[in-house]
């Protein structure tokens, strides 16, 4: 779960380098709870940033992108 963010702003808030992923269509987004710190949702798979490079998740399916209301 995360929130949706711009490349630009993940890769200054989190100090990485090199590109977004090569689908315009590309999302991305600051993970909220545990797991990595950021991740990146193309057409079809999941994708987490790791030494200046995106690695696809194996093991995640059912990608499913709604809006959450969080109180203040």
């Amino acid at each position: 779960m995360g929130v949706e963010r711009t490349w630009d702003y993940l890769k200054t808030e989190f100090e990485r380098q090199g590109d977004g992923l090569s689908d315009p269509t590309a999302r991305y987004f600051e993970t909220i709870g545990p797991g990595p710190q950021l991740f990146a949702v193309d057409s079809s798979y999941i994708y987490y940033h790791d030494q200046n490079r995106w690695w696809r998740y194996k093991s995640a399916y059912d990608i499913v992108f709604d809006t959450m209301d969080i109180p203040n």
